[in-house]
């Protein structure tokens, strides 16, 4: 599942992974829960996969990304925005986003296509 947003930097709407901060005393895995309910109306009964973190640019800046994964979700919720949040869900087959990604057939950020990888890396090493 992928949101899209209009992004204010790159003026124009980008297809990307839901994302946001955590709120209050949440965790890691609370937050990006609750940003996928809110954002997608999605949620997975399963624990939130961590792929990885890394810094986004050390030279200039002190924040952190870390990415997750959730497998098996499910629609059971209605879409729950802050003020100004205007946001559409797309669902893309996941060997088609890879697709997207690598032909440039879609506006994208550094963060969906490092999660692309990082979630296709993570299932190929965990195939059954």
């Amino acid at each position: 599942m992928l949101v899209e947003q209009y992004r204010h930097g790159g003026e124009d709407f980008f297809l990307e992974i839901p994302a946001g901060k955590i709120e209050g005393n949440e965790t890691n895995e609370e937050g990006i829960e609750r940003e996928v309910r809110e954002e997608t109306e999605y949620i997975s009964k399963m624990k939130p996969i961590k792929l990885g973190e890394f810094m986004v640019n050390p030279s200039t800046q002190n924040n952190k990304v870390i990415t997750y994964l959730l497998v098996d979700a499910v629609k059971e919720y209605e879409q729950n925005l802050d003020d100004l949040e205007e946001i559409d869900t797309t669902l893309v087959d996941f060997d088609k986003l890879g697709e997207l990604l690598k032909t440039n057939h879609i506006k994208k950020q550094l963060f969906t296509a490092n999660a692309y990888f990082m979630a296709k890396d993570y299932l190929l090493r965990n195939e059954a």
